[in-house]
């Protein structure tokens, strides 16, 4: 359930042109969001290589890049990948919620 709620999560944050209030009120916390994203799909990617996890990973190297600014270059190289990201983020979130 953990990863499914920080994977919605993850996707609403990569999907703010279209979530824009959703958004705007998660903005302050997208970095914290980002960080937590990437260690728990590392921690994921440990026990195998999933869906979710590799999302978890991908989503959190651009969202955390205010905390971490050493994933800067990684995170500009995904950043055209954001929206499809972002969708099969969030579709995989709902997904693993129900």
């Amino acid at each position: 359930m953990l990863y499914a709620i920080i994977a919605i999560l993850c996707g609403l944050l990569l999907l703010s042109n279209y979530f824009p209030k959703v958004a705007s009120s998660l903005k302050p916390i997208e970095g914290i969001v980002g960080l937590i994203a990437l260690v728990v799909g590392f921690l994921g990617l440990l026990g195998g290589f999933t869906l979710v996890n590799v999302t978890l990973v991908l989503a959190g190297i651009i969202l955390s890049v205010s905390l971490l600014p050493a994933l800067g270059k990684l995170a500009s190289t995904l950043a055209p990948m954001r929206t499809v990201l972002g969708v099969i983020s969030l579709v995989v979130g709902i997904i693993n919620l129900l």
